[in-house]
């Protein structure tokens, strides 16, 4: 327990502040004290008390954005698995370093000359520019159409040299490709696999969405009459996936979700695709991975390239709005990527950089906050409760901060927590926050539990007080979950207690 003096009288909380106002009549700040900081507290206490979090790490910290004063807080300085709450400072950076207008730009190039007949003697080469939301290939067909192109002798070539791939891996199936960032990973960054039992002793039948011609697939998948369904997915080599185990017959068809190893090959397939629907011949196999060994020389004089469409994204703020709304996980890493871009090499490193940079210009401690990725889902990154409301407090004087404002949720009306309140709820529109969730498999247990559920943003309070806050609780872990929907139904629980307490404060303040 720690004794906490305010203006001489003691309150007792367990690892807990709580700043009072001044009052200048004592009887009449006896009574709010003992009023309003016992309920409220007391229903804040009564939610980590739960069962599911007796094992649980938590931290939380709560500060007015116009004062500075800390209004509660509970292991603060705690480092602590914040998961999705990253995305808070990548998305800031990239709108002060960026900039809200900045775009990512496509391009689409012939190499070779024209015949009358509308045969290219060349090639089609398609310069992406890390647009991750990047949607626009009928664009690009339309206009070669429109450039006379009928017929393409030479090859379709995507030149993703502008940064080097950056692949998301799970922290809950080692070595499963989540996705992968690379210039030209466009909205399409999974395949959707559908394996569906035969007969016993028959291979399963397997399909994929989309389907373009690559990469090769090698289906190993045999039905069988009885067991436990067992499916592994993995690149054995470039351009090939591999499906192998086995599927009860009688069970119903399984899904997976694949992340893509190579953007270039797929987004050179897809575009092959889609030529070849609006009757543009092409003679190029779209099975062959893309044909890095094709792509112009430094030294090739690129006056020879005709260019035939350019596609600019819309601006960063819009991108900004989606990745912190949908909680976007390859846009959040697309983002440090074009950070690591515009500081020369494009690397996930070079990114950080211009983070740290950015985060040392506000005076945010570094010893509180370590960052690995943008998404949020490596283990390493670690931040304290009271370093992120700093961040959010000095965020709110910083002249990116009605962008950031709008591109975080809205409880009860977009993103993440659109459903988080019922519609007749007082504090719906009322706060604005980013969530993070990362759900875990314990294998000794044959049990899935929850690793990380987090919230930090702003509350406009009842009484018109805006306050910054930040809820992580780490390891709500328990042993009896063994369905995808049993684990899930727990992380909803542990999201609408931290939305509980956000209300708490609603109303406190």
């Amino acid at each position: 327990m720690i004794c906490k003096p305010i203006f001489g009288l003691n309150i007792f909380t367990p690892e807990t502040k709580i700043k009072a106002r001044k009052f200048t009549c004592p009887f009449l700040f006896f009574l709010l004290l003992s009023l309003p900081f016992s309920s409220w507290a007391d229903e804040i206490k009564a939610i980590l008390d739960k069962d599911i979090y007796r094992h649980a790490q938590m931290g939380m910290h709560v500060i007015d954005t116009k004062t500075g004063e800390v209004i509660y807080a509970i292991n603060s300085d705690r480092l602590l698995y914040p998961a999705s709450l990253t995305k808070l400072f990548v998305a800031a950076t990239a709108l002060s370093q960026l900039g809200r207008d900045f775009t990512f730009k496509t391009s689409l190039y012939r190499r070779g000359s024209l015949t009358a007949t509308g045969t290219l003697q060349g090639d089609l080469i398609i310069r992406p520019g890390g647009d991750v939301f990047f949607s626009a290939l009928n664009l690009f067909v339309q206009k070669t159409k429109a450039a006379g192109i009928k017929e393409i002798k030479g090859e379709i070539i995507v030149d993703d040299r502008l940064f080097p791939p950056y692949r998301a891996y799970s922290v809950v199936t080692p070595g499963k490709i989540l996705y992968t960032i690379s210039p030209a990973t466009i909205s399409q960054y999974q395949l959707e696999l559908l394996i569906t039992p035969t007969h016993p002793g028959k291979k399963a039948r397997l399909n994929q969405t989309p389907s373009p011609g690559w990469p090769v697939l090698l289906n190993d998948v045999l039905t069988t009459k009885d067991g436990q369904n067992e499916i592994d997915v993995n690149w054995p080599k470039p351009g090939v996936l591999k499906v192998t185990g086995k599927i009860i017959a009688n069970s119903e068809p399984i899904k997976k979700s694949v992340g893509i190893s190579d953007p270039g090959s797929f987004l050179r397939a897809i575009f092959m695709r889609e030529l070849q629907r609006a009757q543009i011949k092409v003679k190029a196999s779209p099975i062959k991975p893309n044909p890095h060994n094709l792509l112009p020389s430094e030294g090739e004089d690129e006056k020879k390239f005709i260019l035939i469409a350019t596609h600019q994204s819309p601006p960063l703020v819009r991108y900004v709005k989606q990745i912190l709304e949908t909680s976007h996980n390859p846009g959040a890493d697309a983002l440090v990527l074009a950070l690591g871009c515009a500081r020369g090499g494009g690397k996930m490193e070079e990114g950080m950089k211009s983070i740290r940079d950015f985060l040392v210009g506000k005076n945010i401690p570094l010893e509180t906050i370590s960052l690995s990725d943008g998404a949020g889902i490596s283990p390493a990154n670690l931040v304290t409760p009271r370093t992120v409301t700093l961040f959010l407090h000095l965020l709110s004087q910083d002249n990116s901060f009605p962008d950031m404002l709008d591109a975080l949720p809205l409880v009860g009306v977009s993103g993440t927590l659109k459903r988080a309140v019922t519609s007749e709820n007082p504090i719906k529109g009322k706060i604005r926050a980013k969530t993070g969730t990362l759900n875990q498999f314990d294998v000794l247990n044959n049990s899935g539990f929850v690793q990380c559920k987090s919230l930090a943003g702003y509350v406009e309070t009842l009484s018109g007080r805006n306050l910054a806050f930040c809820i992580i609780i780490n390891s709500a872990h328990v042993v009896n979950l063994h369905t995808k929907t049993q684990i899930i139904k727990l992380a909803q629980e542990v999201g609408e207690d931290l939305v509980r307490i956000a209300e708490i404060l609603y109303r406190a303040y």
